[in-house]
């Protein structure tokens, strides 16, 4: 018979997981409700709401360079708040 000393308790492995998923879950709230914008990410919104319009924007606005990926990109984040 093992003395109480060695028996051992471990936790199911869905466990960590899960304080790894809440954990990362409240770090992103934190981070969306006190949001450091700036105007380089302000642009990249607008150009969302534009592509959503139906423009096809090939460039940033004012510039011959600096293409619009991440606009395109973000277009499917901007939709839920279009007014």
């Amino acid at each position: 018979m093992p003395s109480a000393g060695s028996l051992r308790t471990t936790a199911p492995p869905w466990l960590g997981w899960s304080a790894c998923l809440a954990l990362g879950i409240a770090l992103r709230a934190a981070y969306l409700a006190t949001p450091d914008l700036d105007s380089d990410m302000a642009i990249v919104g607008l150009m969302g709401q534009h592509i959503l319009a139906g423009e096809f924007p090939i460039f940033f606005r004012g510039q011959a360079f600096a293409g619009t990926t991440e606009s395109h990109l973000t277009r499917p984040r901007v939709a839920p708040g279009q007014s």
